[in-house]
C-alpha cells in the first residue's frame, strides 16, 4: 500500500518493504547535501523511487525488469542497453522486492571496469552476466548508447561519474 506523495524527511539511502512513495516519484538533492554525503561528488542530483525486482547493489546501473513496467528495476545485464530501458544508478543496496531511490541525473558512484577519468561510459554486460560499465569507445556493439562521463578512473570496481538517464 502506497502512502502517497508526502514530504520526504528520511535519507535517500533508506529502503522500504512497502511503497512508502509512489514508484516513479522524483526527488532533487541539492549540491550541498550531495557533497556532505560524499565529498568526491558535487552538484544537484535527481533521484527516482523504484521497486527492486532483483537485489540491487551499490553502483549498479538499474534497468527496467520488464518493458511494460517503467519503475521496477534490476541490475543491467544487457550489453549496449538502450537509454529508454535504464532507470538510474543505485547509490546503496536495495533488497529483492524492496523499494528505494536511485540516481537518474547528476554525479554518482557507478560500478565500472577499466574506465579512465574523462571517458564516456555505456553499459556493457560481461560474459558472466555481472553488470559492468565500460568506456563507450571500447564497446564493439555499435548500438551502445552513452549515459555518462567518468570523473574518476575505476578503483575497486567503482568510478565517480556524471550521469544523465532520461
Amino acid at each position: 500500500m502506497a502512502y502517497g506523495n508526502h514530504v520526504k524527511t528520511d535519507a535517500l539511502s533508506t529502503t522500504y518493504t512497502v511503497a512508502a512513495y509512489t514508484v516513479g516519484s522524483l526527488r532533487m538533492e541539492s549540491a550541498d547535501e550531495v557533497t556532505a554525503g560524499d565529498a568526491s561528488l558535487s552538484g544537484d542530483r535527481t533521484w527516482v523511487f523504484i521497486k527492486a525486482a532483483v537485489a540491487i547493489a551499490l553502483g549498479d546501473v538499474v534497468e527496467k525488469n520488464v518493458a511494460s513496467v517503467s519503475f521496477e528495476g534490476k541490475p543491467c545485464v544487457t550489453a549496449a542497453a538502450e537509454l529508454v530501458t535504464l532507470i538510474g544508478v543505485a547509490q546503496h543496496a536495495i533488497a529483492l522486492n524492496s523499494y528505494g531511490w536511485v540516481v537518474k541525473a547528476g554525479e554518482a558512484v557507478v560500478s565500472t571496469t577499466g574506465v579512465t577519468a574523462g571517458e564516456t561510459i555505456a553499459t556493457d554486460a560481461s560474459a558472466d552476466g555481472i553488470p559492468t560499465v565500460a568506456n563507450a569507445s571500447a564497446i564493439t556493439d555499435t548500438t551502445a548508447q552513452a549515459f555518462g562521463r567518468a570523473i574518476t578512473s575505476t578503483a575497486g570496481g567503482l568510478s565517480d561519474a556524471y550521469i544523465s538517464i532520461p
